[in-house]
């Protein structure tokens, strides 16, 4: 009986080893990227920013990852986030996925707390980012916008690199 339980906590560790070294790989090896970060509309309820998210799997194991949470920051302050949903995708080894498209609005009052006399600008902004798009918006904001987002790929937090907007 004893062999048998010292073969099962052998076997048990050895899986545990190799499930590490793959969890390790992933983590290091996943590329991702936002594509095309964008000012979608601009209008007087705010702005609404789109993305998508390719992430590729140089690995020869399938990968799960959850939806990614997609976080905009300004300054460094955390603006807004995309609802966190346990939807899984599946990567398949050495291929890159683009995932669905993440919609993100920003209200001119959350906005109003980064800059003062936003709200007054209104009329301003909205023009200068119909006639201009984001340069223009960029210009009449004054300040920064970016994003990253954050998934679990095979159970591992994975938090990708901060990317300009405008």
């Amino acid at each position: 009986m004893n062999k048998a339980v010292g073969f099962g906590i052998a076997g048990v560790a050895i899986f545990g080893i190799f499930k590490l070294i793959k969890m390790n790989q992933i983590s290091e090896f996943i590329s991702t990227r936002l594509i095309n970060p964008r000012v979608h509309k601009v209008d007087l309820s705010g702005i609404t920013i789109r993305t998508e998210v390719s992430i590729s799997n140089p690995t020869r194991n399938t990968m799960s990852i959850t939806q990614p949470v997609v976080t905009i920051y300004s300054n460094e302050k955390q603006v807004a986030q995309t609802t966190p949903q346990n939807i899984q995708t599946q990567i398949a080894p050495l291929s890159p996925t683009n995932l669905s498209t993440v919609e993100l609005k920003l209200g001119w009052m959350s906005l109003g707390s980064l800059a003062s006399g936003l709200v007054v600008k209104l009329p301003a902004i909205i023009k200068a980012y119909k006639t201009s798009g984001a340069k223009g918006l960029a210009q009449e904001l004054k300040f920064p916008l970016s994003a990253r987002f954050s998934t679990y790929a095979d159970g591992v937090l994975y938090v990708s690199p901060i990317e300009k907007i405008i």
